[in-house]
């Protein structure tokens, strides 16, 4: 039984381990993907589908505070996008529609008050 139950862990983990920055053989990008920073910490995590980003990103600074994050929708051509400072304040936020700013921009102090708005 023991050795029924290593052999499912082992298992389970080389499945997770191997699901992860997967491309297809079109060489598009397929289902979770984790980007390191060189010296191992996370850069961004995020889902694609058919080379296209689907739903959250996250984004983070090398120190391992969030530095953005993404919602991916209209098939990847839009994100609603937040940008933060490393004290976790927000930064920025606004609109991507193909891969351009879109909309109102709100910039915002190191206090999180409000300093600027931009019409793209």
């Amino acid at each position: 039984m023991m050795k029924k139950t290593l052999t499912l862990i082992v298992f389970m983990f080389s499945v997770s381990v191997f699901s992860q920055n997967f491309t297809d053989d079109n060489g598009l990008k397929q289902g979770k993907w984790e980007v390191k920073f060189d010296d191992g910490k996370t850069k961004y995590i995020g889902i694609f589908k058919d080379g296209v980003e689907q739903g959250l990103f996250k984004f983070y600074y090398n120190s391992g505070e969030i530095k953005a994050t993404k919602e991916f929708f209209h098939k990847g051509k839009a994100a609603a996008t937040h940008i933060f400072y490393k004290n976790g304040n927000i930064r920025a936020s606004g609109l991507y529609l193909n891969k351009l700013k879109d909309s109102t921009w709100n910039y915002y102090n190191n206090d999180s008050i409000l300093v600027l708005s931009e019409q793209f």
